[in-house]
């Protein structure tokens, strides 16, 4: 039941943002989080999911503290569910990496872009990885941000 009505109000969220109502969109999402929190407790997947929601809605706005802490906060429960090497850390890696890189921040988007292909490469079979356009992009990005004049 509780599973259901946080769902609900996720994708109440993701209309909200749709509509380009955005403080209603939040306030769904925290709805949603704080569902899961009391369901699952503060280290679940679920919850991570939410915060990434969040994260990206922050993103959206160029409220990028508020993006990081929740990309972080994400990124730190995969990394207690799920270990170093699963690909929800890989794409919560590549999240903040891409953050940093829409603020110009290249170094620190370089290193999470390498965290993140580093365990693209590990987890993904060979015949996996040949067409994978999110390891093809990481590449790209990566070779972009080391092309970059360093400050």
């Amino acid at each position: 039941m509780a599973s259901e009505e946080a769902a609900a109000h996720d994708a109440k969220g993701e209309e909200y943002e749709s509509e380009d109502k955005i403080e209603e969109a939040l306030a769904e999402y925290q709805k949603s989080l704080a569902i899961k929190i009391k369901v699952h407790g503060p280290d679940h997947a679920d919850v991570a999911a939410s915060y990434r929601l969040l994260a990206d809605l922050y993103e959206s706005e160029e409220k990028y503290a508020e993006a990081l802490e929740n990309f972080t906060k994400s990124l730190d429960i995969f990394l207690k569910v799920h270990g170093p090497d699963h690909p929800a850390v890989a794409d919560s890696y590549d999240a903040i990496a891409t953050l940093y890189y829409s603020q110009e921040k290249h170094e620190e988007a370089l290193d999470f872009y390498k965290k993140s292909l580093e365990i693209t490469i590990k987890v993904l079979p060979f015949s996996r990885r040949l067409g994978c356009s999110h390891l093809r992009s990481l590449f790209l990005r990566t070779c972009s941000v080391r092309e970059k004049p360093r400050s």
